[in-house]
């Protein structure tokens, strides 16, 4: 029995309508794929190892959840939300499909392709139902031998969450793993999924796009499929993707400052001559202990009461960056949200030099003004999109920017290439994580910082 045959035996009659959905889809044996993969293309193929179906997926059970998760990420468009997904997102994102497809084959025999191929060390637990669920649903190992009791509790109620009527959102996810320091990379190599080839695990287009490409079969199909099964799921754990609000804890250590302030100098001045600054004086309110002319003073003595301290100005010198404010496009994208402390801290160590409204950048920009940056406001939609940042840029013509990020944040093209390229823009990108590919075509001065993410939590 060939595997195609096989897939379409595994499903339940009538289930899905996955018949007619599997009717546009090629199924195709490969080892170009360490598991299975969908191929970003208007016409795509599934793309099944079958090394890993005999290993992993060898009953009909285990090879249905295997093709559902797949199709999944289709049918939720996540490459339409996020256009360039990192292992962080496609964690989350297994995460949640993963407690959907639980909830629809509860029944061992489903569950077994989750449970025998995950471990129960943390954060790796979260891909899997608990213990003796769903009769019980027990704490996995992972998640007990953490140190912290609060981070245990978190950890519980995450794994909880997403194997239940009650869900857990992808935000909740993003701020967990943050906090436990696994922005990067939380199960590097043991995802479901071909997550790292060129040929995504999703489409780009939508699915709209996609029936209309297809014809009658899949367009009339397609709205059962969606409203009756997946929609009505995820809506209920709240996976939209929504704006996320936070509050980030700025940590500076001043190891920074030099690279920023000689970059946005850099900026400020159009790239003409060094990174000379500007020297001036200016005035501050001081308290002291020595007597002053300080008025409140004086009358506080004359009602026979004797301060302690009294205020006076110190003259100081200060350097300033030469030429306009620089506008600073700060990417906070989930892969960046175990940094954001200490970028947080960086920025604000040079706000003097910068416009006195950040940008942040997601696959939306919020303006955020430097007073509410200060108090560590964030805003984002959780994916990375260079495009946002172009058409912000061409809106307010702003033609002089420095973007703070790690480098994935997808190519610019097209009219946003030009915008981009009309401004002078420098990239602050962090040392052992940057990819500067991305945005090579249109920077004008690189610059590389140095962060320490949180301490991972030991398990």
């Amino acid at each position: 029995m060939s595997l195609l045959e096989r897939i379409l035996n595994c499903f339940p009659t009538g289930h899905y309508a996955i018949t007619a959905f599997l009717r546009v889809v090629d199924i195709v044996e490969s080892r170009d794929v360490p598991t299975a993969a969908i191929e970003n293309k208007i016409s795509p193929r599934m793309l099944i190892n079958p090394d890993f179906v005999e290993q992993h997926a060898e009953t009909p059970e285990k090879l249905l959840m295997l093709v559902m998760h797949e199709l999944h990420h289709m049918m939720l468009g996540h490459t339409v939300s996020h256009p360039r997904i990192t292992p962080f997102d496609n964690f989350v994102f297994d995460a949640v499909i993963n407690g959907v497809l639980c909830q629809m084959f509860p029944t061992p025999a489903f569950t077994s392709l989750l449970t025998d191929y995950y471990s129960e060390s943390f954060p790796e637990c979260l891909l899997r139902p608990p213990p003796d669920w769903p009769e019980q649903g027990g704490v996995a190992l992972g998640i007990t031998a953490l140190r912290d009791p609060r981070q245990v509790k978190a950890a519980a109620a995450a794994h909880r969450g997403l194997y239940s009527e009650a869900g857990y959102s992808y935000a909740e996810l993003y701020v967990l793993l943050s906090s436990f320091g696994l922005g990067s990379a939380p199960v590097a190599g043991r995802l479901l999924g071909d997550h790292a080839s060129e040929t995504e695990l999703v489409l780009e287009n939508s699915l709209a796009e996609i029936a209309a490409d297809f014809g009658s079969t899949f367009a009339e199909e397609f709205p059962h499929i969606w409203t009756d099964e997946v929609y009505m799921r995820y809506e209920r754990r709240g996976t939209a993707m929504a704006p996320v609000e936070r509050i980030v804890k700025p940590r500076t250590n001043h190891r920074n400052r030099a690279a920023l302030r000689r970059l946005l100098s850099r900026i400020a001045r159009g790239g003409r001559g060094g990174t000379q600054r500007i020297m001036d004086w200016t005035a501050r309110p001081v308290e002291q202990a020595m007597p002053t002319m300080d008025r409140r003073a004086s009358v506080q003595r004359l009602l026979g009461h004797q301060p302690l301290l009294h205020w006076d100005e110190r003259v100081a010198r200060r350097a300033n960056c030469p030429g306009e404010r620089v506008h600073v496009y700060f990417d906070v994208s989930g892969s960046v949200w175990h940094l954001l402390e200490e970028l947080y801290g960086a920025l604000l160590d040079v706000e003097a030099d910068v416009h006195p409204v950040v940008h942040l950048f997601s696959t939306q920009v919020y303006d955020m003004p430097i007073e509410r940056f200060r108090r560590g406001a964030m805003r984002t939609s959780l994916g990375t999109e260079i495009t946002c940042v172009a058409r912000h840029m061409a809106k307010f013509d702003v033609r002089r920017a420095l973007i703070v990020t790690d480098g994935f944040t997808d190519s610019p093209s097209g009219r946003d290439l030009a915008v981009m390229r009309r401004a002078t823009l420098g990239v602050a990108v962090i040392k052992g994580e940057q990819c500067q590919r991305d945005l090579e075509k249109v920077v004008d001065f690189w610059g590389f910082l140095e962060v320490d993410p949180p301490v991972a939590a030991s398990a």
